[in-house]
């Protein structure tokens, strides 16, 4: 799914209702500036590529704020399931809920984040795919999916293309990022 975020849509298309049918290559301005991945051999990957990124984190969830994690807290004392309805406070309120800067694994800092002009995204799959275990919105991952949304909020780039499972319920997006 690519979607450009609605507030950017002048930036990239001025004075045009649709977008050109040209576009300049993308080699000719990208920088990859961060990565976030769990798995430590696709880390490796990142670190040694020759366009990789300048910053890789290990966890989605280190950007969350101490307020995020005490209503988070409040969630699990109470036994509610942790879905991405019941996480709502934490994508409604991006700038409580998430910070920029967490740890760095390539230069050890706590570094900031910046998504640039596209954000390229593959949140956790497992919830949603048919090879998973299907729960969608309210599986396991749901906490990694809500500090996701937070961080695109709080950082607006222009555009973000998501990938994940076929089976990925689109309106969740839209809900999210559109309503």
């Amino acid at each position: 799914v690519c979607f450009l975020v609605p507030h950017c849509l002048d930036i990239f298309f001025p004075h045009q209702a649709t977008p050109p049918v040209h576009t300049p290559r993308v080699t000719d301005f990208v920088r990859h500036t961060n990565a976030i991945e769990w798995d430590n051999r696709a880390k490796s990957e990142l670190a040694v590529h020759p366009h990789g990124p300048e910053h890789i984190h290990s966890d989605i969830c280190s950007f969350l704020t101490p307020w995020a994690h005490t209503r988070i807290a409040q969630l699990k004392n109470r036994g509610q399931p942790m879905t991405v309805d019941s996480l709502h406070f934490i994508w409604k309120n991006p700038r409580l809920s998430v910070s920029r800067y967490a740890q760095c694994d390539k230069c050890g800092h706590r570094c900031c984040y910046d998504p640039g002009s596209i954000h390229w995204a593959g949140t956790p799959c497992v919830d949603w795919s048919p090879m998973g275990k299907g729960k969608g919105g309210d599986g396991d991952t749901a906490l990694c999916f809500a500090a996701w949304c937070a961080l695109m909020l709080l950082c607006l780039p222009a555009m973000i293309v998501h990938e994940n499972s076929h089976k990925f319920d689109l309106r969740v997006l839209v809900r999210i990022f559109f309503c």
